[in-house]
C-alpha cells in the first residue's frame, strides 16, 4: 500500500467510520468561480472535529513504538490487544495540551485503547469544552497561561510510560508528524467527492498548521492546478506575519478570539519551511467575520462551530478585496472549505445566531 493513504486504510478500520459531508453552497459572484463546497468535519465518530484523524493515528504510532512494534497495526483494537499482553506493571498513559477539541480526540483514543489520558488545558477554557474531555474520562489540569504555556506545562509532564501526543512541534518528539500524517484523510476523501477539476482553492484554518501542513503535502504534487488558503483570527496570524516577514514570527498572547482553536500565536517549526513555499494566500480574520460567516450557514441549516465558519469568512474577504478574483486563473475555479468543527461552545453559538444548535 502507498504510505500516503495507510492513515486512511486505518482509519477506515474504526467504528463508525464514514466519510464526512460534502456540501454545496452558492458560490461568490466573482467571473471563473464555478462551485463552493464545504467539507464538513462536524462528526467524526461521533466527535465535533477533525481532530481524532489526527490523535488516533499518532497515537497508534507512538503506542505501537512504546510496545516495541514494527508498526501500528490495523486498528485500535488489535493495539489494545496488545496493550493488555504487555507487562501488568507498566501501561502507557497519553499526556497532550489542548484549547478543546485534539484534547477530547486524544481523550476518546485512550477511551478506545483502555489506558490513562491528561489533558492539559489552558486557563479561561469553555466550561463546555472542559465537560466534553471530562465525559471521555480523562484527567484535567487547567494551566494558569495561554495555549503556549500550556504546551510547556503538557510536555514537561510526559515522561516514561506517559506519551505525549501534541500537535504542536516540541522538541525530540516527533508525534506531530503523525498527526499531519492522520488529517490527510481529509484530503483522500475530498479528492473521491469532488472528482477531477481543472483548478482547486483549498482554504484551511490555522492553529498551529498541522492541518494546513496536511494539505500542503497533499496538494504539492499539483503546482499550478491547487492554491492553498490559510485562514487565522488577526490577532494570532503567526502564519501571515511569518510569510510577509520571511522568517518564523510569534505572536504573543493573551489572545482572547472567538475562534478558541486557532489562536495560537506560534506556528508549529516543523510545518513553517514547508508552509512558507506552499501557501498561495494567508487571511487574518476579526471575530465579526467569522460570526457573520457562522450566522450564513447557520441560515442554510449548517451549523459549524467559529473556527469552521472562518474558512468561509476568508472567502468572502477575499470576493471583498479583489483577492479572489486574481486567484481564478484561466480554468473554472472550485473552492472547497475545510469547515473544522461543530458548535463546541453551544452557549456562545446561539448569543451568536440566535438559537440553540441542534446538536450539543
Amino acid at each position: 500500500m502507498d504510505d500516503r493513504f495507510r492513515p486512511l486504510a486505518f482509519h477506515r478500520r474504526l467504528p463508525g467510520y464514514a466519510p464526512t459531508e460534502l456540501r454545496d453552497v452558492d458560490p461568490p459572484a466573482v467571473d471563473g468561480v464555478s462551485r463552493m463546497v464545504l467539507k464538513l468535519e462536524t462528526s467524526r465518530y461521533g466527535l465535533p472535529a477533525f481532530k481524532v484523524l489526527g490523535a488516533s493515528w499518532a497515537t497508534a504510532v507512538r503506542v505501537a513504538t512504546w510496545l516495541g512494534l514494527a508498526g501500528p497495526g490495523d486498528d485500535l483494537v488489535e493495539l489494545r490487544r496488545a496493550i493488555a499482553r504487555h507487562r501488568a506493571t507498566a501501561r502507557p498513559s497519553l499526556v497532550t495540551a489542548t484549547d478543546g477539541n485534539h484534547g477530547r480526540a486524544v481523550a476518546w483514543t485512550a477511551r478506545q485503547l483502555g489506558i490513562a489520558a491528561e489533558i492539559f488545558v489552558p486557563a479561561g477554557t469553555a466550561t463546555s469544552r472542559v465537560e466534553a474531555i471530562r465525559s471521555e474520562g480523562a484527567h484535567l489540569t487547567v494551566v494558569d497561561g495561554d495555549y503556549d504555556a500550556t504546551v510547556a506545562a503538557a510536555a514537561a509532564h510526559a515522561t516514561g510510560d506517559r506519551l505525549l501526543v501534541q500537535d504542536t512541534a516540541v522538541p525530540g518528539e516527533s508525534a506531530v508528524e503523525h498527526i499531519v500524517e492522520g488529517y490527510s484523510t481529509i484530503f483522500a476523501e475530498l479528492d473521491e467527492q469532488l472528482g477531477a477539476v481543472a483548478r482547486l482553492a483549498v482554504v484551511v484554518p490555522v492553529g498551529v498548521g498541522s492541518l494546513a501542513l496536511a494539505a500542503a503535502r497533499h496538494y504539492r504534487e499539483r503546482p499550478g492546478t491547487t492554491v492553498l488558503v490559510t485562514v487565522e483570527p488577526t490577532e494570532a496570524a503567526s502564519l501571515r506575519a511569518s510569510l510577509a516577514t520571511g522568517r518564523l514570527v510569534s505572536l504573543p498572547g493573551p489572545h482572547t478570539s472567538c475562534m478558541v482553536g486557532l489562536r495560537c500565536g506560534t506556528i508549529s517549526e516543523s510545518a513553517w519551511p514547508e508552509l512558507r513555499s506552499a501557501v498561495g494566500h494567508a487571511v487574518a480574520l476579526e471575530d465579526a467575520e467569522a460570526d457573520s460567516a457562522m450566522r450564513w450557514l447557520a441560515d442554510r441549516g449548517i451549523e459549524v462551530g467559529e473556527c469552521g465558519a472562518s474558512a468561509l469568512a476568508a472567502v468572502r474577504q477575499m470576493e471583498s478585496d479583489g483577492t479572489l478574483g486574481r486567484l481564478r486563473g484561466r480554468e473554472p475555479l472550485t473552492i472547497a472549505l475545510v469547515a473544522t468543527e461543530a458548535p463546541t461552545d453551544p452557549e456562545r453559538w446561539e448569543r451568536v445566531v440566535g438559537r440553540p444548535p441542534h446538536t450539543r
